[in-house]
């Protein structure tokens, strides 16, 4: 079934799959993620022009001049980062901010209106691509991509969850290295595993390949992202048989400390440090199917 690919009272933007058709159920798996998936403000946003934006900018606690955003950009620009939506179901104007942030990154900052000022409640060097609210339109959940900068090469999705007091608690994270070839055709049911054998490879691309190399100034490997330790879990999404008749599964490794790696990194970007699922290819041989 292909997959699934905005309101002002709830907005989910689901995650663009960007693959082949998928066979089996219809809670296809959304782990592709891009720069694609970016939010589109307009389907959320109140629409005003920029002098009524410019206008409420005394109003902010972080302003135009304090943020020093004038030395890197157009005010024109800055202004359009200038988003205004209700977030926290008081019936009153809120903002989120998405733009230049003094550095390579852009940044996202989300305000909340308290009387009659804007006050920061947290910032993020990563970029929206879902909210979602509830009936009264109290913002529930954000997710983020961190995507990289400066030759980064590891990328990462993330979801949290938005508490009464607007504090945000990270409730999944997952990263793929940026040249990880995605499957074509999903598994009708996915299966979850364990790994058999100590050192047990993930790789981003379906074939063996261990020559040592470099891939932006970083050793590497060949194709290996990392290995595992025999009992570690995940589930594979998605088989492919290679040419020689070997059969590789596109797993997502769940967050383990038996995983081994000089190559991958933590998500630098994001507003709470949680531990994430891993997704890449390795061979079915010594994956041992659980119940």
């Amino acid at each position: 079934m292909l997959p699934k690919s905005s309101i002002y009272y709830t907005l989910v933007l689901i995650f663009s799959a960007c693959i082949s058709p998928v066979l089996g159920q219809q809670n296809t798996p959304k782990l592709f993620f891009s720069s694609t998936d970016a939010l589109d403000f307009k389907t959320v946003e109140r629409p005003f022009t920029s002098q009524e934006k410019e206008n409420f900018l005394s109003k902010f606690d972080s302003g135009y001049d304090t943020l020093r955003y004038n030395k890197q950009e157009s005010k024109e620009e800055f202004l359009m980062g200038i988003h205004f939506l209700e977030l926290n179901g008081d019936n009153s104007i809120d903002a989120i901010y998405y733009g230049y942030g003094g550095y390579e990154p852009n940044i996202t900052i989300f305000f909340l209106q308290e009387n009659g000022k804007f006050i920061e409640q947290s910032r993020h060097l990563e970029s929206i691509a879902s909210l979602e609210f509830d009936a009264k339109h109290q913002l529930q959940k954000v997710t983020f991509l961190n995507l990289g900068c400066c030759g980064a090469y590891m990328e990462f999705k993330t979801e949290y969850i938005v508490d009464a007091k607007f504090k945000f608690k990270p409730t999944k994270s997952s990263a793929k290295m940026s040249e990880t070839t995605f499957p074509t055709q999903y598994m009708a049911q996915p299966i979850k595993f364990e790994v058999i054998n100590d050192g047990y490879s993930l790789r981003y691309k379906p074939r063996i390949y261990d020559t040592p190399t470099e891939f932006r100034s970083s050793p590497l490997k060949g194709n290996i992202l990392g290995t595992y330790e025999s009992k570690a879990q995940g589930i594979a999404w998605a088989a492919y048989t290679d040419p020689s008749g070997r059969t590789w599964w596109f797993v997502e490794m769940q967050p383990t400390k038996k995983l081994k790696t000089e190559f991958m990194y933590d998500n630098d970007g994001a507003y709470v440090s949680t531990p994430h699922t891993h997704l890449g290819w390795m061979s079915s041989r010594f994956l041992k199917i659980l119940d």
